[in-house]
């Protein structure tokens, strides 16, 4: 099997995406807004084609599409109940890793991890894992800001804090 380098990954996701028909009917009749690209997974040093998953939305169709760009049937999924928790965070904590994600789409997952934090009190290691990219990527609240207009907390302040009171715990 080959090895994927994040480029070629963000490459070919982007060309199988614009090989779907409902892109290409809203390519056709106009539309502006068509699918974007919102983020892509794949397994945790692998790369491999068949460990690919990437995740699209439309925001003229209201749609969220979840597809596989490397396997040679077209393998397309609409209409799910999309949700960060079984989508991203789950398959962080399982082994995946991100190749790539819009800051409109940190955004809105900071968000929910804002919300999740307030309600529990805690996370996951699904949410361990994308703070640790966003550390390690230069994803900061002040980025969002900038570039997205986000308006909610630094989650980064809340992982830390976590962290500190567990370590308070354990001793």
């Amino acid at each position: 099997m080959m090895k994927l380098s994040k480029k070629k990954i963000m490459r070919e996701a982007g060309r199988f995406l614009k090989r779907t028909a409902e892109y290409q009917e809203d390519r056709e009749i106009g539309k502006p807004e068509n699918y974007r690209i919102q983020y892509i997974l794949s397994k945790e040093g692998k790369a491999q084609p068949e460990t690919v998953i990437a995740y699209a939305y439309s925001e003229y169709r209201e749609q969220e599409i979840f597809f596989y760009p490397f396997r040679r049937e077209e393998t397309v999924s609409y209409n799910w109940s999309s949700d960060f928790n079984s989508d991203l965070l789950e398959p962080l904590g399982n082994g995946y890793e991100i190749v790539g994600m819009t800051l409109e789409c940190h955004s809105a997952v900071w968000k929910m991890i804002e919300e999740s934090y307030k309600k529990d009190g805690e996370y996951s290691k699904g949410v361990q894992t994308y703070l640790s990219y966003c550390k390690q990527n230069g994803i900061t609240k002040q980025l969002l800001q900038e570039k997205v207009l986000h308006d909610g907390m630094d989650v980064m302040k809340l992982c830390k804090r976590a962290r500190e009171t567990k370590r308070v715990q354990e001793r």
